[in-house]
């Protein structure tokens, strides 16, 4: 049989195009729902250990651990702390204005923290700053928390 002789392929209708385009974006749109979950999940997972308030062997560890690379390269201080301000009692607001008060916003394991620096790191002279990070939609987004020797 030749070349010309073949009975040409069928076309798909425009619907049946249109109905393969409609699978493939919800296919998609699928995909990136689940992958929304998965991350709505880590986070609610990390909020709730952060509000645990736990302050364990491994978070001192790497609290020195920050603090010995920060001396030897030549810094003041090290952040030692990271958390969303949505978090702080007042979504932040004490941090971002500079009130002297803010302390009294940190909850869960900031606040934990808070209690064990004015226990063990200020009556040797340390400091703790707060500091906001970002600004997502204008609004404070991430809250630090910062031991400072200098």
């Amino acid at each position: 049989m030749a070349a010309s002789d073949e009975a040409p392929r069928p076309v798909m209708s425009a619907a049946d195009l249109r109905r393969r385009m409609a699978e493939i974006q919800l296919a998609k749109i699928e995909e990136l729902e689940a992958e929304r979950r998965k991350l709505e999940q880590a986070h609610l997972a990390q909020v709730e250990e952060f509000m645990k308030g736990g302050i364990d062997a491994g978070d001192a560890e790497r609290i020195r651990y920050r603090v010995a690379v920060a001396i030897e390269n030549g810094q003041g201080e090290v952040e030692v702390l990271r958390f969303p301000a949505s978090l702080l009692a007042d979504r932040g607001r004490a941090v971002n204005n500079f009130d002297p008060s803010w302390p009294s916003t940190l909850v869960g394991k900031a606040a934990v923290l808070y209690r064990l620096f004015e226990e063990r790191a200020a009556p040797l002279g340390y400091k703790l700053d707060a500091r906001v990070l970002n600004y997502p939609d204008g609004k404070p987004g991430e809250v630090g928390l910062f031991l400072r020797w200098v």
